[in-house]
């Protein structure tokens, strides 16, 4: 599954926007049951989900060069972990961020995912986020997609009052297609050629959520 849209996207919140939305949503949306299941290879893990920290850039950094992931994403595996720590440094307030923390049987904590909401800047679109999802593929089919998605969706309609979710997708990305129109994500439109992968021109599909 990898990163869910063609293109990389803003990563999450600035530390002291971090801390902002932890106090204000806490009891709403961090305060959730852990999520417990069994990852390939039979070690047990909780799943937390929390907004992003700086602190978490060495995880993303080690996700986002992965060949699979630096494919879906439109980077390219040269990315320097001081790159992916001024992402995250110089996020705004319109970007909002959440990360998967794997609780592991042998007491270390990993980021295994992300997700990232960006709402428009221009009034007349500000009613709109742009999504951007990534699962570590060694973490994949755990639902850890699904808690990340769920949140953002949660955020959005009920917080930030957003009226439509969109996102790109590869067109040859069949996992990722199916948990989008899971959460009534649906098809717009077709991005031809839209980046590089694998030495060939990958197409994108626009898919759009609008709020019920």
């Amino acid at each position: 599954m990898a990163h869910h849209g063609c293109v990389d996207a803003q990563m999450g919140l600035s530390i002291r926007q971090t801390f902002t939305i932890h106090n204000i949503y806490q009891q709403e949306i961090f305060q959730k049951e852990a999520v417990k299941n069994t990852i390939r290879g039979g070690i047990m893990v909780e799943i937390t989900i929390r907004p992003i920290l700086l602190t978490d850039a060495k995880d993303i950094w080690e996700m986002r060069i992965q060949g699979e992931v630096a494919n879906n994403m439109g980077t390219d595996i040269s990315e320097r972990l001081e790159e992916t720590e001024n992402k995250i440094k110089s996020l705004d307030s319109n970007t909002r961020s959440f990360v998967a923390v794997a609780s592991l049987e042998n007491g270390t904590e990993k980021v295994v995912g992300y997700i990232v909401l960006s709402i428009y800047n221009n009034l007349r679109y500000s009613h709109i986020g742009s999504l951007g999802l990534m699962v570590n593929p060694k973490y994949q089919r755990n639902g850890i997609g699904s808690k990340l998605l769920e949140t953002v969706i949660d955020l959005a309609d009920n917080w930030l009052h957003l009226y439509k979710i969109e996102l790109e997708v590869d067109v040859d990305n069949e996992k990722a297609i199916q948990l989008y129109k899971k959460y009534n994500f649906e098809m717009e439109g077709t991005r031809r050629a839209t980046k590089v992968s694998d030495g060939k021109y990958v197409d994108c599909y626009y898919m759009g959520r609008i709020r019920s």
